[in-house]
C-alpha cells in the first residue's frame, strides 16, 4: 500500500516538477487524475478495447503484438460496470496487482521465513518500475498469473498450474517462459505411455493461450504469426543481430546527456545486476525459480538484441522476474542498514519514475 502512495505522490507532483515531454504519441485520454496512468503502450490496449484488432502486413506499428487477455477482461469490466475503457484498464491492472502481491507473499511463506517473505515483497513493490503494476499495462496480470502458477507448482497441483500458464501465454509474449519451470515440474521419472501423454497434454494446456491467439489471428487476418509480423515494425535496425547492432545496444545505454528523461536510462546496468543476482543467489532459490529467472533473462535479451531495441525497456521486462527479489532478500535480510538504504533509494526511484511517466517521459 505504501508503495502505491509513493506512485500517487509522484503523479500528483509531476506537473510541479516537470514540463510535459510532448511527442507524436502524446495525448490526454481525459482530464481525470487517473488518466496520468494511461501512457505509451496503454494507448494500444485502449485501441484494442474500443476498436478490436486490426492488421495490415508491412504497415507501421499496430495491435497484434499486444496479447488479448488483458484487453478482453478490461472490455468485460467496462461493460459490466458501465465505465470508460481507460478506467476499466486501471481497475483490472490494480486488482491484478493486489492479487499478485498477496499470492506472492503466500507462495513465499511456503518455503521462506516471515522476514524474508516481507522483505522480498517490499523490494518488489518499491522497485522503481513497479509503477507499471498500477498503470494501464498487462504487467500486473502477467505477474499475477506467474506467481499463481508457481503457487500451484509448489503445492503439486499440476493441472491448475498448466491452466494458469496457458492464461499467461495469452497475456504477454514472455508468458511462454513459464513453460520452463512447468516442464521441469511435470517431467516424469520414467517415460511410459501414460506419463508421456500426461506430460504432452499438460504442456499443451500450458501454451493453450498462445495457440488460441494464433488461431484467432489466422482466421481473422490469415496470418497466425501476425503478432510477430507486427512486431517487426518496432525493429530499430536494418540488420538484426549484427555485431554493430549489439555493440550499439551497449553504447546506447551509456549516459549521453543531462536531459531529465535520461535519468532512468539504466537498463543495461539493471540487466547486469539481475544477471549477477541470478548467479549469486542460484543456491538460495528453488530450482523452478532459478530456471524461470535464467530463461526469462535469456528470452528478453535475445529478442531485444535481435530487434535492435537493445536494452530499451529492459527494466520493465525484469519486473516480471520476481524470484530475483526473493534471492536479494535472502542476501541482505540480516543487514538492517542495507535493507533500509535500498528500500529508501527504491522509493525515491519509484516516485521519480511515476512523475516521469505522468508527464510523458519514457520510463525504461
Amino acid at each position: 500500500m505504501l508503495s502505491r502512495v509513493v506512485v500517487a505522490l509522484g503523479i500528483g507532483l509531476s506537473s510541479w516538477l516537470l514540463e510535459p515531454f510532448h511527442t507524436a504519441l502524446a495525448f490526454e485520454y481525459n482530464d481525470s487524475w487517473w488518466s496520468y496512468l494511461i501512457r505509451w503502450d496503454s494507448v494500444w490496449y485502449l485501441r484494442i478495447i474500443d476498436r478490436g484488432y486490426s492488421f495490415v502486413p508491412f504497415r507501421l506499428q499496430q495491435t497484434p503484438p499486444f496479447f488479448p487477455l488483458y484487453p478482453i477482461l478490461s472490455r468485460l469490466v467496462a461493460s459490466g460496470l458501465r465505465t470508460s475503457s481507460g478506467a476499466s484498464m486501471l481497475i483490472v491492472a490494480n486488482l491484478a496487482a493486489v492479487a499478485a502481491i498477496a499470492i506472492l507473499y503466500s507462495y513465499l511463506r511456503l518455503h521462506r521465513d516471515e522476514s524474508t517473505s516481507q522483505l522480498a515483497a517490499a523490494l518488489f513493490c518499491f522497485f522503481p518500475v513497479s509503477l507499471y503494476l498500477s498503470a494501464g499495462y498487462a504487467e500486473a496480470m502477467s505477474l499475477a498469473l506467474a506467481v499463481t502458477c508457481f503457487w500451484f507448482l509448489a503445492r503439486e497441483r499440476l493441472n491448475a498450474a498448466s491452466l494458469v500458464c496457458g492464461l499467461a501465454t495469452a497475456t504477454r509474449p514472455t508468458g511462454v517462459v513459464l513453460l520452463v519451470p512447468l516442464a521441469y515440474s511435470l517431467w516424469p521419472r520414467e517415460f511410459k505411455f501414460a506419463s508421456t501423454m500426461k506430460l504432452v497434454a499438460r504442456l499443451g494446456l500450458g501454451c493453450s493461450g498462445l495457440l488460441a491467439y494464433m488461431i484467432y489471428l489466422g482466421l481473422k487476418f490469415n496470418d497466425p504469426f501476425a503478432f510477430v509480423t507486427g512486431q517487426l515494425a518496432w525493429i530499430h535496425c536494418d540488420v538484426p543481430w549484427s555485431v554493430a547492432n549489439i555493440v550499439k545496444s551497449f553504447t546506447d545505454a551509456l549516459p549521453q546527456s543531462s536531459a531529465v528523461f535520461n535519468f532512468v536510462k539504466v537498463d543495461l546496468w539493471m540487466f547486469i545486476l539481475f544477471v549477477t543476482l541470478a548467479i549469486a543467489t542460484r543456491k538460495l532459490l528453488e530450482p523452478t525459480e532459478f530456471l524461470y529467472s535464467a530463461a526469462f533473462l535469456l528470452f528478453v535479451s535475445v529478442f531485444q538484441l535481435y530487434e535492435g531495441q537493445g536494452f530499451c525497456s529492459m527494466s520493465r521486462q525484469l519486473l516480471m522476474i520476481f524470484p530475483i527479489f526473493i534471492g536479494a532478500a535472502e542476501l541482505i535480510k540480516k543487514r538492517a542498514a542495507t535493507c533500509a538504504a535500498i528500500l529508501l533509494g527504491s522509493a525515491v526511484g519509484l516516485f521519480w519514475s511515476s512523475a516521469l511517466i505522468a508527464q510523458w517521459y519514457w520510463v525504461e
